[in-house]
């Protein structure tokens, strides 16, 4: 079976992102835009599409403005549920949670150490439902919880 290797992309010069699935050859099988790009970007890009990884990477190389990062993560929803830990509103969170570009999950995903490092350092703030923790109107996973 084929191994689809997915590459998100995202920029300074736009909001949003690139997200690139391409195979063990490197080739680009799915291409999908949630960027936010001018029509000076979309002629530029319609023109310079990187169908390989080979040339995605000189793409990014060559750009001040561009990164990529390589997704591997599990991004299911069961994966988010189980390492959240507070199973409550499961419906309403799988809700929330399937609406996420892949971007978002990730940040999601990546911002839970943070935020229950921040729960250890303030006792007195309870722990989010994870359904508010999603909340697309809220969006309590994009807080820096760091500080």
């Amino acid at each position: 079976m084929e191994t689809m290797h997915k590459i998100i992309i995202t920029s300074t010069k736009f909001n949003g992102s690139l997200e690139f699935e391409m195979d063990d050859t490197g080739t680009v099988k799915l291409f999908k835009n949630f960027a936010d790009l001018d029509s000076n970007q979309l002629d530029w890009f319609s023109g310079n599409f990187p169908i390989t990884l080979d040339r995605l990477n000189a793409l990014i190389r060559k750009s001040k403005n561009l990164k990529a990062e390589l997704v591997e993560a599990d991004l299911s929803f069961d994966h988010f549920w189980n390492k959240y830990g507070m199973k409550r509103n499961r419906i309403r969170a799988e809700k929330w949670w399937n609406k996420l570009k892949d971007a978002d999950k990730i940040m999601a995903l990546r911002n839970l150490d943070a935020y229950e490092a921040y729960l250890q350092r303030n006792p007195q703030q309870a722990k989010l439902y994870p359904d508010t923790y999603l909340n697309p109107n809220e969006r309590k996973f994009e807080n820096d919880y760091k500080s």
